[in-house]
């Protein structure tokens, strides 16, 4: 029976590990338009950040949003990670207040996995921070 135990443990240990394997050596995948919504729904505007060359997007590639508006200061970073399965790797950081009248701030971390549609990373009282493929429009006012 212990038997059994030990080489099912190690067996869904193998099979696990190698759902988690990210190819760090290949460039990303899909365009990206990374969005910081300001206020409910983006009321108060919005930034954005659009990666229109994903080939050019080398693993470790990091990007940074900063807002210094007095009572609403964030800092947004996220880095391309590398390929997991069919879909691109990007850690985001998000630093910002989250509440009106205080001064502390919060920091979140998190790992997601895009594959060019809509994700939504962040959310609070005052930001929203989406992943998504870019328009044809936002394309075109790049050039």
């Amino acid at each position: 029976m212990k038997t059994i135990v030990a080489v099912l443990f190690l067996v869904g240990f193998v099979f696990s590990a190698g759902a988690q394997i990210v190819d760090t050596n290949k460039p990303a995948r899909f365009k990206t338009k990374v969005v910081l919504s300001h206020g409910k729904s983006g009321r108060d505007g919005s930034s954005g950040s659009i990666n229109p060359s994903p080939l050019t997007t080398s693993p470790g590639a990091e990007n940074t949003d900063t807002g210094t508006n007095p009572g609403r200061e964030y800092e947004l970073k996220w880095k391309y990670i590398g390929r997991q399965g069919n879909k691109d790797l990007y850690h985001f950081t998000f630093t910002r207040m989250t509440k009106a009248g205080v001064t502390d701030k919060t920091t979140d971390a998190k790992d997601v996995l895009f594959d060019g549609h809509l994700v939504k990373i962040f959310e609070d009282d005052f930001h929203k921070v989406t992943i998504e493929t870019p328009s044809e429009k936002d394309l075109k006012d790049l050039k």
